[in-house]
Parts: structure tokens; sequence; C-alpha cells
């Protein structure tokens, strides 16, 4: 099974002016709920061998709707609006991401680590 994890938010450099968010959230069916729609503001990166016609940087920030962590099974991402016009591969330049997967087994029921403590 698929273990839940906390998702705090999330920052990701792409071609993509605007991300669709899709999440199944913990203890849910396997079904995929729509969380929003995040648009990029335009990044000034000044690659080597950028020419005019190339890919276009944006910066999405994406936090879960009730702005505090939330617990998810999965995370899915729709790159929408890819740039530049008709281009038809999204590219994902960094991701940076805020979260936490839980403890398979929490430290009190584990009592070697206990013991290891004192």
């Amino acid at each position: 099974p698929i273990q839940p994890w906390l998702f705090g938010g999330m920052e990701i450099h792409s071609n993509a002016r605007n991300i669709e968010v899709y999440a199944t959230l913990e203890g849910a069916t396997s079904k995929e709920e729509y969380w929003q729609t995040c648009s990029g503001m335009l990044l000034d990166i000044d690659d080597n061998n950028s020419q005019p016609t190339e890919k276009k940087w944006h910066k999405t920030i994406i936090l879960p709707p009730s702005s505090k962590p939330t617990s998810i099974k999965s995370l899915h991402l729709k790159l929408l609006s890819l740039r530049p016009a008709k281009c038809t591969v999204g590219s994902v330049r960094t991701v940076k991401m805020k979260g936490r997967i839980f403890d398979i087994h929490p430290l009190g029921s584990n009592r070697e680590l206990i013991a290891s403590k004192k």
C-alpha cells in the first residue's frame, strides 16, 4: 500500500505558465481530487546558449488549499500553457518540495532506539 506523507508546498521552475494540481488524500478512495490551478511568474534566467525562441522559464509556488501541511497519498501536476507558444514538450528545470514522510515505526515502539538513547 502507498504510505501517506505530509505535503507542505513546492516551488517549480518550468516552461509552463500554469500548473493544475490534483491530489489523492489520505483515507480517501483512489480517486484524485482537483485542488487548484497555479499561475507562474516569468523568471529572468540567463542561459549561456539562450536564444529568443527557446523556453521561457516560470516560477510556480504550490501550497495546499488549506495553507497548512496536508496528509496525502499522491500528487499529480499537469503542466499547461507551455512556452514558447505551440511548444508540445513540458520541461522542469528545478523542484523544491516541503514535506515529511511519516516514520513507519514510531520511536515509542522501537525498543532498540529507546535503549540506545539512555
